[in-house]
């Protein structure tokens, strides 16, 4: 960056340009790019070009506000990235009459505004109102030019102003659907001195410009992320683990000697913290640590008594990222407990600590009471897991056109896809294709006839690439002449459903042609030299996906080989993909079923430029999806937004993940028993809408069964959990099957989060009978028995039969705590006569 000054007696010109970092030496350096010029002068514009200004009355009468919500967050969406320093509009009227724009301009506490006189963060913001009165932000309007702007000294710098915009004409330009003026008069003043301009731009000119021009004008992030771990704050206050928590099981790392707890095979009720220690090893325990822990949590979740408690599995060993082999073994098992967390938030805490080190053991406790559920701590030190945005960084060699490329799952869709592109974008000239059915496959012919039309020659092969001897034996029809130099391996299988439904059987299922499948194909190439060794992941195992918990598994067993593979200097890169458009994957991960929220499938066509794009780099892991910001927006203010996923939205979105919102019970203080009742009805309706894809809540019948409208299993976890954090309280995991029906539902939310009531003076009156009762020892049977038929009469007049509906114990219950005092004592001297 350049800023040069040329002073002349009255005034300074000033301009700014640009160029890259580059080696100045370089006879190739870029040359200085002018981006602006100005002409300053000491000499004020004159006071008559300069309208009356009064913002006395702020904001100004016969104005209309203008909703600012998601402001920065939307202009984020279309590429204007404005850094939290800048978020400073903080609120907008406008007139329609006059079209002026009234903006008041607050400055953070953060940003000192000393040393300015004007600083330059209430500037820009004035500017932020055009945006926020923009409609369509793919063509917008931005400055160009600032004729005469004058500013007038304060006695401190300002941190509040407010500023009228002015149009003043309207100039045309090449996006003719754009009526907004090009210029504006702009008045700013500070509330303490409300008819005193302190700034003034007699005509500030803006030019029509297309968000394609600085960056494209899709509503996404860049596909492709690095996972990185940012540091984060303890909580100020820790758990107190001797008396809320124990060590569940064997203690292997040694937690309950070191943090003063009792280990135990069962727990007692009343414990609120599991600490469980994952176990270490080599790879071949990795599905059999994986099972151990699928059977651990599905015992967990049934057992009624451990409803209250949080699951916290303690990783002591050096984790997947390491590349150590020992990290292969709880890969799998961090990728199944991460779905457990998305389809049971607050309930698991994956942790990833040196158990040796004091500093970390001293911290875990307040670790533990933040809201995050996975982290690491290390010298006391706690950093959490993100995606970030990064660039494909190309180092690597291309594939070598007369060595055989190995692609397994070729005949599927997603398979095929890469098999013809490797061929046609990359002139691979010998395949050496899989899959389970091989020629018998639907497709396969023309796959073959493909290649051949562009060239090249493929033997496809029946072959279960999870059987390590069948897998061998086709690997060793391989031609030493054309020896192996590439492999991908697309194969996979789905097999959806919540962690409850699942068992060995069916993650075994899904385990043999992905995890192991993947580690024969290391093991059986390993002495090879391969330019490529690329295994298809999924985004599900990084952010955890409800309803694939198996898949997750073997995912993550997935990016952890390829972390080892790197660490012994083998190629290797675990591609962690989102949805591909007609590949199968979008069935097993639709967008109305994600846990990660906000998620957009890519064409077949972005998913290999991507692929292109990653093969090259040295990073054994990278994701490569497509989310929609708006979509990650609305899971977080939902509380349902996966923690690695948090990085993604600005602060206050990512907040909701959080627990950010109002409790129900605290919206309830200022409201009547009916309109509590009404507020629940329409969450639940509203919530409802949205888990099923509906726009409104329009097309929800309150008393129409959910199974009816399509719920099942996963979608019902999703309600539950977008309630539980937009009501403020854990609800169960049977919720809709409990409450069939909206309006029952209602009801039951109702129920759980109305503050708790003052003891009616009738509770005492109960007392008083309860103890004379049982003070009077000489009383007969006969009038014992003649108390007690009273006391059920009572009973039955008080409460409902057994089996009516839940939604009129509820009103029984709600009548009741309703009732007077008066009317309470009526009914029990009517029954048992005065106890005086």
């Amino acid at each position: 960056l350049q800023i040069t000054t040329h002073p002349d007696p009255d005034t300074t010109t000033l301009t700014i340009h640009t160029r890259p970092d580059t080696d100045t030496e370089d006879p190739d350096t870029p040359a200085w790019t002018l981006h602006a010029t100005a002409t300053l002068t000491h000499n004020p514009t004159p006071p008559e070009q300069n309208p009356p200004v009064d913002h006395t009355a702020w904001p100004p009468p016969h104005t209309t506000p203008v909703d600012l919500t998601h402001l920065y967050d939307r202009l984020t969406d279309h590429h204007y990235t404005y850094g939290p320093a800048f978020h400073n509009l903080t609120h907008l009227t406008h007139n329609p009459a006059t079209g002026q724009l009234h903006a008041t301009l607050t400055l953070p506490d953060t940003l000192n505004p000393t040393g300015h006189t004007l600083h330059p963060a209430l500037l820009d913001a004035a500017l932020h109102a055009l945006l926020a009165t923009t409609p369509d932000l793919t063509t917008t309007l931005i400055p160009h030019t600032l004729h005469h702007t004058t500013h007038h000294p304060t006695p401190q710098p300002p941190t509040t102003l407010h500023a009228t915009l002015t149009p003043t004409g309207h100039t045309p330009h090449h996006t003719p659907h754009h009526t907004t003026p090009t210029t504006y008069h702009l008045t700013a003043t500070t509330p303490h001195h409300p008819t005193t301009p302190t700034l003034t731009i007699n005509q500030l000119t803006l030019h029509p410009i297309t968000t394609d021009q600085f960056g494209g004008g899709r509503g996404d992030r860049a596909p492709v992320y690095d996972v990185v771990w940012a540091d984060a704050e303890l909580a100020v206050s820790g758990v107190d683990l001797e008396r809320e928590a124990v060590v569940w099981g064997e203690d292997t790392l040694g937690l309950g000697a070191r943090l003063g707890i009792a280990v135990t095979g069962v727990p007692d009720r009343a414990v609120r913290y599991l600490l469980v220690t994952a176990g270490r090893g080599g790879e071949d325990g990795a599905a059999a640590e994986a099972g151990r822990f699928l059977d651990l949590v599905r015992g967990w979740l049934a057992d009624p008594a451990r409803d209250g408690s949080t699951l916290v599995v303690v990783d002591g060993g050096p984790g997947a990222e390491s590349g150590a082999e020992e990290g292969l073994r709880t890969a799998a098992v961090w990728g199944l407990l991460r779905t457990v967390a998305a389809e049971n938030p607050g309930r698991v805490r994956l942790v990833e600590m040196d158990a040796d080190d004091a500093g970390s053991l001293a911290a875990l406790p307040r670790a533990l009471a933040c809201d995050e559920p996975e982290l690491r701590l290390a010298d006391g030190r706690m950093t959490v897991p993100r995606l970030a945005a990064t660039e494909p960084d190309v180092v690597g060699a291309g594939l070598d056109p007369e060595g055989t490329v190995l692609v397994t799952g070729a005949t599927g869709a997603l398979g095929s896809a890469v098999t013809r592109h490797l061929a046609v974008a990359h002139g691979v000239r010998r395949f050496l294709l899989l899959s389970r059915r091989g020629p018998a496959a639907e497709g396969a012919a023309e796959l073959l006839e493909e290649l051949r039309a562009a060239g090249a020659q493929a033997v496809l092969a029946a072959c279960d690439v999870g059987d390590r001897d069948a897998l061998a034996e086709v690997l060793g029809t391989v031609d030493p002449g054309h020896p192996l130099t590439g492999v991908f391996h697309t194969a996979g299988v789905l097999d959806d459903g919540v962690v409850q439904s699942l068992d060995a059987g069916r993650l075994a299922r899904v385990w043999r042609p992905k995890a192991d499948g993947a580690r024969y194909l290391h093991e059986l190439t390993r002495d090879g030299e391969l330019a490529a060794f690329v295994l298809f992941s999924s985004v599900a195992g990084q952010a955890g996906n409800a309803g694939q918990a198996t898949y997750a598994a073997a995912n993550t067993f997935l990016d952890a080989l390829a972390h080892h593979r790197r660490a012994l200097g083998l190629a290797a890169t675990s591609v962690a993909w989102g949805l591909w458009q007609g590949t199968g994957e979008q069935d097993g991960m639709g967008a109305a079923r994600t846990g990660l929220g906000g998620l957009r499938a890519l064409t077949v066509p972005e998913g290999l430029a991507l692929l292109d794009a990653v093969l090259g780099d040295p990073r054994p892991l990278l994701v490569a999806a497509r989310f929609d910001l708006a979509g990650l927006r609305e899971r977080a203010e939902a509380g349902t937004l996966a923690a690695r996923l948090r990085g993604l939205v600005r602060r206050s979105a990512a907040r909701g993940a959080r627990g950010g919102g109002v409790p129900l019970s605290e919206r309830f203080s200022a409201l009547g028993r009916a309109e509590q009742l009404e507020l629940c009805l329409r969450l639940v309706r509203t919530t409802v809408a949205a888990v099923l894809g509906h726009l409104d809540d329009s097309r929800i019948e309150d008393e129409q069964p959910f199974k009816s409208v399509g719920f099942d299993s996963l979608t019902a976890v999703e309600l539950r959990n977008r309630l539980s954090a937009a009501a403020g309280v854990p609800l169960p995991a049977t919720l809709v099957f409990d409450y069939p029906t909206p309006v029952d539902l209602a009801r039951y939310l109702w129920q759980t989060c109305r503050p708790p009531q003052a003891p009616a003076p009738v509770l005492a009156e109960l007392d008083r009978l309860e103890a004379a009762l049982a003070a009077d020892t000489d009383t007969d049977d006969g009038l014992r028995r003649a108390v007690a038929g009273r006391l059920e009469r009572l009973l039955a007049e008080l409460l409902p039969a057994s089996g009516r509906a839940a939604g009129e114990e509820a009103d029984a219950v709600a009548r009741i705590q309703d009732a007077s005092a008066a009317e309470i004592f009526d009914l029990i001297d009517e029954e048992f006569g005065r106890t005086d």
